[in-house]
């Protein structure tokens, strides 16, 4: 896991800084999808707007390098899910032997498959996406809006607060906690924030829970990629509005 100073774990965007501001679930690959969607100037414009990926744009997939060179795209950022983590483990860390990246579930063996350009092409672009952040918060006014790969490890949020960012990649345990549904004490609700939203967990539909929210609707195995609107959400947290492309 990679070491970060707690100023370079979390992230802040204010909203009335862009026309409009996306979430995207977990791409995976799905390219195509994601030029749908950015190349419609009815819903989104490159010059004004800013599209925040909620991690795992690769693997699966079979267009991770192009997902990847979003990363070139001043209107693009994301946030580091666990199949980033573990792309950067086995290329930029050598740890070739011991990784799962290459498992067929996991779905990293399209990089094996690359030219040696290529293939220093994904260095440089995963030189860049260990420069992002774990944590993105959106801000307008009063309200806002977070935004993890998996989980958020605490049931208070505070901005530059010091969490496990292995958990904030890979853990599920509080979706669990939501499915279970207990009657005597709320395992969810993430404090110090109006919204939380997460990929990772994969679902048929986005999924909302007290105040957390999951969009990860597994696009690269059923054609449909879920973008939240930020702008319009933040100013009715109790309606999230979505797109799905597909």
């Amino acid at each position: 896991m990679m070491n970060k100073k707690s100023s370079d774990v979390y992230k802040t965007y204010q909203v009335n800084d862009y026309r409009k501001i996306f979430v995207m679930g977990d791409a995976h690959g799905s390219f195509d999808l994601i030029k749908k969607f950015t190349n419609n100037p009815t819903l989104f414009n490159k010059e004004t707007d800013l599209l925040i990926a909620a991690g795992d744009i690769i693997d699966r997939g079979n267009q991770s390098l192009n997902c990847l060179r979003l990363l070139n795209e001043k209107w693009f950022d994301m946030v580091i899910g666990n199949h980033e983590l573990m792309a950067i483990d086995y290329v930029l860390q050598g740890n070739v032997s011991k990784s799962i990246w290459m498992n067929e579930f996991v779905g990293g063996a399209w990089y094996l498959s690359l030219n040696q350009e290529e293939k220093n092409e994904v260095k440089i672009l995963l030189e860049k996406v260990e420069m992002k952040p774990y944590i993105i918060e959106f801000m307008q006014d009063d309200k806002r809006i977070c935004l993890a790969h998996a989980n958020y490890p605490s049931n208070q949020y505070e901005n530059g607060k010091l969490i496990d960012l292995s958990l904030t990649a890979w853990d599920i345990t509080r979706y669990k906690e939501a499915k279970s549904k207990s009657l005597f004490y709320d395992p969810v609700t993430i404090f110090g924030t109006d919204l939380f939203v997460f990929g990772h967990y994969q679902t048929e539909a986005p999924e909302q829970h007290k105040n957390c929210l999951w969009i990860d609707t597994a696009a690269y195995r059923t054609g449909n990629l879920t973008f939240l609107d930020v702008t319009n959400t933040i100013k009715n947290i109790g309606s999230p509005k979505f797109f799905q492309i597909n």
